[in-house]
Order: C-alpha cells, then sequence, then structure tokens
C-alpha cells in the first residue's frame, strides 16, 4: 500500500513540476519576439500547395498574406532587402524553384497546412508549431534532468537552459528547427537513458521527414550502438541504411536540387534559379568555404565554448567512470554528428541545438556527481 501511495506522490509532483516549466516556458515565448526569416515564405507557400495551390497562385497567396500579417517594415525586409529576394518576390518561377529544398522537409508545412485548414493563419501557425515544439523540448529537458536531480532543481535547471539565446530562437523562427530538435533530444533519451534502442531509432527515422539532415543523428546513434553498447548489428544496420534511403526518396519526390547546388546557396551566392542554371563547384572552392567557416571570426557563436565544455565533461567522465558509462556513449555521439554536420554544412547554432542539449545536461549530471558523497573504502586486513 506505501508503495502505491509513494508511486502516486511520485506522479503528482512530476504533474505539478511539468506544470510550473509549462508556465515558465510560456512566458519565454510571449516575450521572445518572433524572428520573421525568409524561410517561413517557402513553408507557407508549401503548405500552400498541399492544400491544392500551386505554382504562381501559391507565390501570390503568399505574398498576400505576407503584407497583411507582417509590419510595413518586415515586408520591405523580406521582399527587397537585397536582390534575390527582390526576384524571388517579383518572380514566380524563381520563388517555385526555391521550394524544393524545402518540401523535403514536409512534416513542418504539414503541419501549418493541417492548422490552416482549422482557420489558423498560416504564418501564425508556422509560430505556433514552433512554440509548442519548444515548449515540450522544455518538457523532455526536464524529464531528463529528472532522472537525478529533485524536481525543483530539475525544472529550475530546465528553464535556465530552455531560456538561453539560442534555444529561445528555436521558438522565435518559424522553421521546423525546434520540432526536429524535440524529436531528436526525444530519441537520445530513449537510446542512452531508457535503453529502448527499437523506438529510438524508429524516432528517428522518423525525424528525417521533419529534417533529413537529421539522418546524420541515426548514423551517429547507430555507429556508437553497434560499436560501444553491441546492439543488434543487423537491426541497427537496417535502421540507418532506412534513414539514407529515406532522404533520397524524399528528394527525388520533392525533386530537390542537388547538394552543391544547395551548398552553393547558403554559403557562396544565392542561386535564383537551382533547378534551371545550377552552379558548379570545384574542390578549391569548397575548401575555401570550410576554411572561411572554420574562422573563429565565423564560427557559430556557441560551438566553440559548448565543444570545450563538451570535452572537459568527456574527460572528467572517462576519468572517474570509465569507458562503459553512457554519458560519455552520449557526449561520444554528439561529437560525431557535430563533426558530420559540419561536413554537410559548416553553419548557424540552431542546426547544433541538440548536441548542445546534451553537453548541458551532461555537464549538470558531471557537477551533480562530483557533488555526492563517495562510499568510504572499508579496511581490508
Amino acid at each position: 500500500m506505501s508503495n502505491v501511495v509513494s508511486r502516486g506522490r511520485g506522479f503528482q509532483r512530476l504533474l505539478l513540476s511539468g506544470a510550473v516549466l509549462i508556465g515558465l516556458l510560456i512566458l519565454n515565448v510571449v516575450f521572445a519576439r518572433p524572428d520573421y526569416n525568409w524561410d517561413m515564405l517557402a513553408y507557407v507557400a508549401i503548405a500552400h500547395e498541399l492544400s491544392g495551390d500551386a505554382g504562381a497562385t501559391a507565390h501570390q497567396r503568399t505574398y498576400e498574406q505576407l503584407r497583411t500579417r507582417v509590419s510595413a517594415a518586415d515586408y520591405q525586409r523580406l521582399t527587397e532587402s537585397n536582390s534575390y529576394r527582390a526576384l524571388v518576390a517579383r518572380d514566380a518561377q524563381a520563388f517555385s524553384q526555391q521550394l524544393p529544398g524545402y518540401r523535403v522537409k514536409i512534416v513542418y508545412p504539414w503541419l501549418i497546412a493541417q492548422l490552416e485548414t482549422r482557420g489558423f493563419d498560416p504564418f501564425d501557425a508556422s509560430e505556433l508549431i514552433a512554440k509548442l515544439a519548444y515548449v515540450a523540448l522544455g518538457l523532455v529537458v526536464m524529464a531528463w534532468l529528472g532522472t537525478f536531480l529533485p524536481a525543483l532543481p530539475a525544472v529550475m535547471a530546465a528553464w535556465l537552459v530552455m531560456s538561453l539565446t539560442f534555444m529561445l530562437d528555436l521558438a522565435r523562427l518559424s522553421t521546423p528547427d525546434a520540432l526536429s530538435t524535440l524529436v531528436v533530444m526525444t530519441g537520445l533519451f530513449l537510446t542512452f537513458h531508457a535503453r529502448r534502442y527499437a523506438a529510438a531509432l524508429a524516432l528517428l527515422i522518423a525525424g528525417i521527414a521533419v529534417r533529413p539532415d537529421n539522418v546524420v543523428w541515426l548514423a551517429a546513434v547507430g555507429a556508437i550502438l553497434v560499436w560501444r553498447v553491441r546492439a543488434n548489428r543487423l537491426v541497427t544496420g537496417t535502421a540507418v541504411a532506412s534513414g539514407v534511403a529515406l532522404v533520397w526518396l524524399l528528394g527525388r519526390w520533392a525533386g530537390s536540387p542537388s547538394w552543391a547546388t544547395l551548398f552553393h546557396h547558403a554559403f557562396v551566392g544565392f542561386v535564383p534559379y537551382q533547378l534551371d542554371v545550377p552552379p558548379t563547384l570545384q574542390l578549391p572552392d569548397y575548401l575555401r568555404v570550410y576554411l572561411r567557416e572554420s574562422h573563429p571570426a565565423n564560427l557559430p557563436p556557441f560551438l566553440l565554448l559548448f565543444a570545450l565544455v563538451g570535452g572537459l565533461v568527456f574527460w572528467v567522465r572517462l576519468r572517474l567512470l570509465g569507458k562503459q558509462d553512457s554519458w560519455v556513449e552520449l557526449l561520444g555521439t554528439s561529437a560525431l554528428f557535430g563533426l558530420g554536420h559540419w561536413l554537410i554544412y559548416p553553419n548557424d547554432d540552431r542546426f547544433f541545438a541538440a548536441a548542445y542539449l546534451t553537453i548541458m545536461i551532461a555537464f549538470v549530471n558531471t557537477a551533480w556527481l562530483l557533488t555526492r558523497p563517495r562510499p568510504t573504502p572499508v579496511a581490508t586486513v
């Protein structure tokens, strides 16, 4: 009977902790001003495609809704701040050729379309999805912290983590990044805490439809499971291969331009007609981009900090607990992801948000571990 009462009280504390954190995160969301980025135009236009509009109709509808949704200053910034934005604002063909690179992230615009059919303005819907994912992500962080911290410290630590600038950006941007980070963090929790490998791999595969570059997380988790955990190699290898196949299928379905074209668009110069006139890059061009982006002045603001903290936590745990520590495995997975993603797309903190979160949670766990009293060795004769 006492066990039932204890479990009941524990469940009540969990519900109360979750309610408190949700309230704090809603305050964060309320005071975090939306960042009206150009990408939201592409996602809204794809949502219109899913609802039956396409081409010039989707283009016209998207920009008309934008005009009524944002301030005149924001509208001018999104449509006239450079020659590329001005061109895609007036040329439906150029605009439509930007969409395949966003269409591969189909879950986010599909959710926008679903909310629009229920009466939401599509731009409001794009914000709402990001904000809800941000709040849910905070609950996952709290749940992970709550596996070793008391309820109140877990809530406060989760709120502080979610209040950092790069975390608030996930709620401010109308992009799938908050949703993607939520999926990845849940998959990592299932892998390294719950040890539910099949569920974790299935979730990470599904996360590829949120952001195709989540295949890097899937590959990193698969590598650690095979190398360190000795998980079933056939199942793990099949899961990773399925993820790679899904990336290819999504690209073919969406008509996405090549990685080289998207790389040129992001790091060399905007490409308004990505399908008609794909750019060409030579090896020296790639090397120049990587050298430029690796300069400390051009690195994502938090990358070096978290690389140093993660390395320090990794070393401390390795010294204290050895190679079999699950947090060592988690930090190793994050390092593999960071390296792999940097080779694909060497920029932007929001793509590394899940890696940063794992490092922060591991840091808190390590600090907590170091404050615990250690058992006194028993003298032997």
